[in-house]
């Protein structure tokens, strides 16, 4: 029982720590004010689409921590694949 006890708690400690973790990553996004500070995307957006097209790309936009791309992973595929 001890040994199940052990796994067990090895398991929610992982766990834990990954929520804190999603949820710290979470907050720092909430606060992200990228798209209009650097205005990286606004004035070229607006000027492709209008301010419709602009308010899109934000509601679709995928914000994740940075890491290797696909290619640079064991296994991944190459661009243009």
């Amino acid at each position: 029982m001890s040994a199940i006890w052990k796994e067990s708690k090895a398991l929610q400690v992982e766990l834990l720590g990954r929520v804190v973790r999603q949820i710290a990553r979470d907050w720092q996004v909430r606060e992200l004010d990228y798209w209009d500070s650097r205005g990286a995307l606004l004035p070229w957006a607006i000027a492709l689409g209008g301010k419709d097209f602009y308010n899109s790309l934000v509601a679709q936009a995928e914000i994740y921590q940075e890491g290797p791309t696909p290619a640079e992973c064991p296994g991944g595929r190459k661009a243009g694949e």
